[in-house]
């Protein structure tokens, strides 16, 4: 990374400051933004956005600031801001996603089951679940025959528990919408 940030700054001197600055305190501003951020690939991010940041407009600052703490602190609050501007806007998406999730109407668990039970076929069933994409299949395997929860089964699959929640929500919709369309799903009066 560090020849990509050298490329953004067209002097030497520059470009040697940047380089002593990288090494001197790209440990410590990933530690602060994982610290915020606990999650290190977004700790990454962080301090890549600040060091692209530097070397494409704020190099002047850096090469007329002599304090070296003054440029340390310069570097720490720039990671620890970036940090937490993009907390914010994983919160503001998180919301937005469960909101979204809130207003699907999706039968809970035991309504799902029951309907899947007492109103379809069985060989409907599996070749609706047979079509489904893995991803969804996986999550509803795991869930309804397997009987675990949420967590356990993110565990299993290796993604997020919101990740799996949203796959379970719309892996149910996907396969009753595939039985229906299917015309698997008969009316209680028959």
């Amino acid at each position: 990374m560090l020849a990509f940030y050298l490329s953004l700054i067209e002097n030497e001197t520059g470009k040697s400051k940047f380089e002593e600055i990288y090494y001197t305190y790209r440990k410590q501003m990933f530690l602060l933004a994982d610290s915020i951020l606990n999650n290190k690939q977004d700790a990454e991010d962080a301090v890549h956005d600040v060091f692209c940041s530097i070397a494409s407009t704020h190099m002047d600052f850096i090469m007329n600031t002599e304090n070296e703490t003054d440029i340390r602190n310069y570097l720490l609050k720039s990671v620890k801001n970036t940090s937490i501007s993009m907390m914010r806007k994983r919160k503001v998406r998180a919301d937005y996603q469960e909101e979204i999730i809130a207003n699907i109407s999706v039968p809970d668990d035991e309504q799902f089951i029951d309907e899947i039970c007492t109103k379809l076929d069985c060989a409907d069933v599996t070749e609706a679940m047979d079509s489904l994409d893995n991803k969804y299949r996986d999550v509803l395997y795991y869930h309804f025959v397997l009987g675990l929860t949420i967590p356990e089964t993110a565990k299993i699959l290796d993604r997020k528990a919101n990740t799996v929640q949203k796959q379970l929500v719309r892996g149910k919709s996907i396969l009753l919408n595939k039985i229906a369309n299917k015309g698997g799903i008969k009316n209680a009066d028959e």
